[in-house]
């Protein structure tokens, strides 16, 4: 997950928090539900991604010390990228349940 895919997911993170004038999003029950579970996984994962990304390899580190580094961050794209697939499911699934309780 390339840091652009970090930024999209934290910015699908705020739209859900937030609603930004979406319909589906600032009316569906369920996801009104969850928000605060969101936001907390948004402020999470901003923390995370600050500490991560803000540290920058420079030569006074030991080289094993910055493969532990480069293991960390890869290991946090990869959930990353579960997390942002898992909000596409949530947010495709209550986008169909509000379109089926208005019809």
């Amino acid at each position: 997950m390339a840091n652009a895919d970090l930024r999209m997911l934290m910015d699908d993170l705020k739209k859900i928090i937030h609603g930004n004038h979406q319909l589906l999003i600032n009316n569906n029950p369920l996801i009104i539900s969850k928000r605060p579970q969101f936001q907390l996984l948004y402020q999470e994962l901003g923390s995370i991604i600050q500490t991560l990304f803000g540290i920058h390899e420079d030569h006074h580190h030991q080289h094993h010390e910055l493969e532990k580094v480069r293991d960390i961050k890869k290991r946090f794209k990869d959930v990353a990228k579960e997390a942002q697939d898992t909000i596409d499911l949530f947010l495709s699934d209550a986008t169909l349940t509000t379109i089926k309780l208005s019809l």
